[in-house]
């Protein structure tokens, strides 16, 4: 018979620690690949808001005239049309 026995634990870690590392790592992990999923959701969200904001700005000032161009429109229009008259605009220019 052989009456040797064997110590599994000499030289090896505990299968206990073994389990809550690799359980931490695996937990970790995970909590990391959410926190960047929905910061990326996040981010994303934001630019999207941001270029919604700044078509609408464009949208905007595409359509705003100065002073000087809605005078030269004014006249433009009242030399091709006799029967227009143009009023005479006073404010701040």
């Amino acid at each position: 018979m052989n009456d040797k026995k064997f110590d599994l634990t000499t030289g090896a870690l505990p299968l206990g620690i073994v389990i809550t590392v690799l359980f931490s790592v695996i937990g970790g992990t995970a909590v990391a690949v959410k926190t960047m999923t929905d910061l990326g959701n996040e981010i994303q969200m934001l630019r999207s808001d941001m270029s919604h904001k700044l078509e609408v700005m464009q949208r905007d000032q595409s359509n705003t005239w100065t002073r000087s161009q809605m005078e030269a429109w004014a006249w433009q229009l009242a030399a091709q049309n006799a029967a227009i008259s143009v009023p005479e605009v006073k404010g701040p220019k």
